[in-house]
């Protein structure tokens, strides 16, 4: 698993991250694992511009 980008608002105090993992489950315990806190993680698909 690795993080590929992180996208900040400061202004709002948010935070969202983009990792590849093999499954949600699988991201959110090592998260759990290593007691990092996160509000929500929710499975998304990359759509590139190039590709269209």
């Amino acid at each position: 698993m690795a993080m590929d980008r992180a996208y900040t608002n400061r202004d709002e105090g948010f935070v969202c991250c983009c990792w590849n993992a093999p499954s949600l489950d699988s991201l959110k315990g090592l998260f759990e694992k290593a007691d990092a806190p996160f509000d929500k993680m929710e499975p998304v698909t990359e759509h590139l511009a190039a590709a269209w």
